[in-house]
Formats: structure tokens, sequence, C-alpha cells
């Protein structure tokens, strides 16, 4: 197995690994390496491809992939390494990790780890929702996944559940709107829907 040495591995490849990486770099730490599982970097702003960001750091309305490329953009300036489609497996109390990829299995050994890994948005099991999961809802990070990063779109033909505050705010009612036959936006809960035989509660359904 590979062994591999570095000063500073970052995990995850979002925006709070880019920016560690890269304010890493600026301080003074020259060996650094980020790993990122996805293919590319960029993580969960890959899918957001609404603007809104960058109003406060770089001072004008960005959209989610041009915020995450003026990272990439300055990783790629200071030389930093990465390692993309790398999975890490476990790392011990020596701060030694085991990770895999395409070309197989490897050891690092790190100086100091910065996890930066993200998030999930949690499924209807781990926030205890009674029955089975009805096919065809999904949580608004998914339909942007499905929608903006892996161009599928009649998976919407059937009602697609999200919060309508969230969609909103992100502005995914005009993908949405633009590409769907049918569907409906769904805020939250307080019907009961007998075909499921638990509780999907509604407040409100725009339809189009």
């Amino acid at each position: 197995m590979e062994t591999i040495k570095h000063d500073l591995i970052v995990i995850g490849g979002g925006p709070a690994g880019l920016a560690a990486a890269v304010a890493a770099k600026e301080a003074g730490c020259d060996d650094i390496l980020l790993i990122e599982r996805d293919k590319r970097l960029g993580g969960i702003l890959n899918q957001c491809i609404h603007d809104g960001f960058g109003l406060h750091r770089f001072g004008e309305a960005l959209t989610g992939p041009e915020y995450a490329q003026r990272f990439i953009d300055r990783l790629h300036d200071l030389n930093i390494k990465t390692m993309l489609g790398t999975i890490v497996l476990s790392m011990n109390k020596d701060r030694v990790l085991q990770v895999s990829s395409r070309k197989g299995f490897s050891r690092i050994e790190a100086g100091a780890v910065i996890l930066s890994m993200g998030c999930r948005e949690r499924t209807a099991g781990a926030i205890t929702i009674p029955g089975t999961r009805p096919a065809g809802i999904y949580t608004a990070g998914a339909a942007q996944n499905f929608i903006n990063l892996q161009n599928i779109i009649n998976l919407f033909e059937i009602i697609t559940a999200l919060d309508i505050i969230l969609i909103c705010r992100l502005k995914a009612v005009h993908t949405l709107h633009a590409e769907c036959h049918t569907g409906a936006l769904c805020q939250t809960i307080f019907q009961i829907n007998k075909r499921y035989g638990h509780h999907v509660m509604i407040k409100g359904i725009q339809g189009f």
C-alpha cells in the first residue's frame, strides 16, 4: 500500500474545504493535500445554480458554481494538491488516514487534519417519520441534484414535495416551472394521507 505524508490534509472539497485550504496556504503552510470524494471540487455549490453567492466576499451576485470556481482558481494558483474521487475510510488518533480511490488504497500520514465534509439532508427514517416513504417525493437538495447536475427531468412528472420557503429562496421554482409537466410544491405538514398509512403534512400546495 502506498504511503503519503503531508503537513496538512483537508477532507472535503466543498466551500469550507476550499476556503480552509486556501487560507492555510496563504498563512504559510506549504504542504497541503485536499481530498474530495466527488470527481469535481465545489461540493453542494455545484448544484446551486441560482445567484446570490459572493455578495459579501466579492461584492457581486454569483451562482453557486461561479462562486466555487473563484476558490478553485485560487487553489490552483497556489499549487495546492488535490485527490478527487477519493473516499477517506478511516483516521486514527495519530492522524493516519486510509483512503480509497479507483487507483486503489493509500495510507496518508498527516501533521494536521481539517474536517470539512459538510452535511447531508436527513431521510424520512432519520427524522422518525413513520411508514414507507412514497416514491417520487424528494428533498430540495435531491431535486437540485437530479435537475441541475444529472439533468433528470422526468422524475418530476410525479408530485415533488419540497419546502416552498426554501425553494423560493433558492429560486429553484424557476427550474421546476420551466421543465416539469406536472408537479407540486409543498411547504410542510398537516393532512393525513391514508393511501400511504402515515401523516403527510401539507400546509399549502402550489401546482403548475
